[in-house]
């Protein structure tokens, strides 16, 4: 449901990593965003997707990982409050190298790749 937010927008006008976006620029961050409620266990992305979009955690934990050919899982990192990912794959068009999968229940927002684009030209 683009454009919902539980509190009318507070999960993103409360995220400290876009505390410095003036008012009106988080506004349109938050027309052009999507919150999911993620599962305990969940994968939120595979390894190999192409992804266009940038998701931001305000609650809860993820994983990622991947498990080589013939191998056995790899942690790489996890993920939680404040933490953000995908954001060069969303700007360059590469694949994910990872995995990303809750390892509680998540709150995240997802960001069309494409605003965060706008976002930046504006800023430079």
């Amino acid at each position: 449901m683009r454009g919902y937010f539980r509190g009318c927008g507070s999960p993103i006008r409360a995220y400290p990593p876009l505390a410095i976006l003036t008012p009106k620029d988080r506004n349109n961050l938050i027309t052009d965003a999507l919150v999911f409620d993620i599962p305990e266990g969940a994968t939120i992305l595979w390894y190999g997707d192409t992804i266009d979009a940038v998701y931001f955690i305000p609650s809860g934990k993820t994983v990622a990982g991947f498990t080589p050919q013939g191998g056995n899982y790899r942690s790489l990192t996890t993920m939680g409050p404040g933490n953000f990912f995908v954001e060069i794959a969303a700007l360059t068009g590469v694949a994910r190298t990872a995995d990303v999968v809750s390892t509680e229940a998540t709150s995240m927002f997802q960001l069309p790749a494409q605003s965060l684009r706008n976002l930046m030209a504006k800023t430079a």
